[in-house]
């Protein structure tokens, strides 16, 4: 069952960031903690899922890296697992972008016994609907802990990032219509550009990314710049780079997404660390933020929003299903513990003339049902709602109009779970069946 939780005090909070209001609300758990997983977002039937690829448990230990792979359907509120990631190596630090409907699975690294570190040169394209995966042209220079983003849903760009031994310029364009992959212009040959640990998006033909670090040697200082790509659309392998000082844009593992025609980075932390949450600079446990930093290419501002989330870091992506709603998935809370905790993140509009949609649960009796079940009409309500019945892979089931309880007769029905779903007037009453 969702738990609405104000973070800090236990208890539904909503948190202004410019000008919107953001709400968070506590969904159902993933069945393991996992962090620093690939996570990315695809349609299945005409429901949206969340997938998590690899990562690593609760052990924060090099055997701890597994492939292990997870989708998340959202409305039914409900996990599963699904076939391993079948990378060559366990790996962590990975990347995922949806173009067309299919996830495309990058890089990476695994940790070996004594402690060394591999890259990976793999690339995947995952199906959601058949929940297949097929290995594609493999990546130029293996990589990791890379930014990774989506132009014009055609094309992937990885910039910078680790491989092997060093930090790397190389801006890789994977195009999935062909299977190839061209060199765009490199990043300049710097610390202020080539970093690991960043994250950022394409808001139309330009390229935003923030945090990481980039200075070598045994603490990786973190550096404070948020980077720019002008893409020339007519030669998208053409790239003009241009580089802004803001101490703001200090961040490692933040998850990146867009919101509107605006960038938002979520969560992350202000230390660089390795892959058990122990800084590099042997200050010892890294903590975790629970800010937003919202940039506005409009404005040219970034704006900090703290107390927002729940501490998280650690994060390789933000499964984004709408500019209203984001699920925020595993990572690191405060002590580096890794979670399982799978929470969602909403855009509340501010008060206006508009009537906001209310969700609340719908009574039905029995919730394990046999040959029928009754749908307990709200109480109060006098007005007709409109009904709909969809199975976990989004199908619809039923739809109709009704005005009072009524019995559905499930005979026919093929065992597995249900979400039933209720509007009347702009309020959604919504509930979960199962039948055995």
């Amino acid at each position: 069952m969702k738990k609405k939780i104000l973070f800090l005090f236990c208890m539904l909070q909503s948190i202004l960031v410019g000008a919107q209001v953001w709400e968070t609300e506590t969904m159902a758990p993933m069945p393991e903690a996992r962090a620093n997983s690939a996570i990315a977002g695809a349609i299945v039937n005409g429901t949206p899922c969340i997938y998590s690829f690899a990562g690593i448990d609760s052990t924060k230990i090099w055997s701890g890296i597994s492939n292990r792979s997870f989708r998340y359907i959202t409305g039914f509120d409900v996990w599963y697992e699904i076939p391993a990631l079948p990378m060559e190596i366990e790996v962590i630090a990975a990347g995922a972008s949806t173009v067309k409907n299919k996830i495309y699975i990058m890089g990476g690294y695994t940790v070996k016994q004594n402690g060394s570190e591999v890259s990976s040169d793999q690339n995947f394209e995952f199906d959601p609907v058949n929940i297949e995966y097929v290995e594609k042209a493999k990546i130029p220079r293996a990589i990791d802990d890379q930014v990774q983003c989506v132009w014009r849903d055609s094309l992937i760009y990885v910039i910078s990032g680790w491989s092997n031994t060093t930090n790397v310029n190389d801006v890789q364009i994977y195009n999935p219509s062909n299977d190839t992959w061209l060199d765009g212009t490199p990043v300049p040959d710097n610390s202020a550009y080539k970093v690991f640990g960043a994250s950022g998006e394409i808001i139309g033909d330009t390229i935003y990314y923030a945090g990481g670090t980039g200075i070598l040697g045994f603490n990786f200082e973190l550096v404070p710049y948020l980077r720019k790509g002008v893409i020339n659309p007519d030669n998208p392998a053409e790239i003009e780079w241009i580089l802004e000082e803001n101490d703001l844009a200090l961040g490692y593992r933040m998850g990146a997404t867009t919101y509107k025609d605006q960038v938002l980075w979520i969560g992350g932390s202000l230390v660089s660390y390795n892959y058990d949450g122990i800084a590099y600079n042997g200050s010892g446990g890294v903590s975790a933020t629970e800010r937003i930093l919202t940039y506005s290419p409009q404005t040219g501002s970034l704006i900090e929003s703290n107390n927002v989330i729940p501490p998280t870091m650690d994060l390789r992506g933000i499964g984004k299903v709408s500019d209203q709603e984001y699920y925020i998935i595993g990572g690191m809370e405060n002590d580096q513990k890794v979670t399982n905790r799978c929470y969602l993140l909403k855009d509340v509009e501010m008060p206006s003339s508009t009537k906001t949609i209310k969700k609340q649960r719908l009574e039905i009796q029995p919730n394990i049902i046999s040959d029928y079940f009754e749908i307990i009409y709200p109480s109060g309500i006098n007005k007709k709602g409109f009904l709909t019945v969809h199975d976990l892979q989004g199908s619809l089931i039923l739809q109709q109009e009704i005005d009072r309880n009524i019995q559905l007769l499930t005979e026919d029905w093929k065992k597995g779970m249900y979400l039933i779903s209720l509007e009347i007037e702009g309020n959604l009453w919504q509930s979960n069946v199962v039948k055995p």
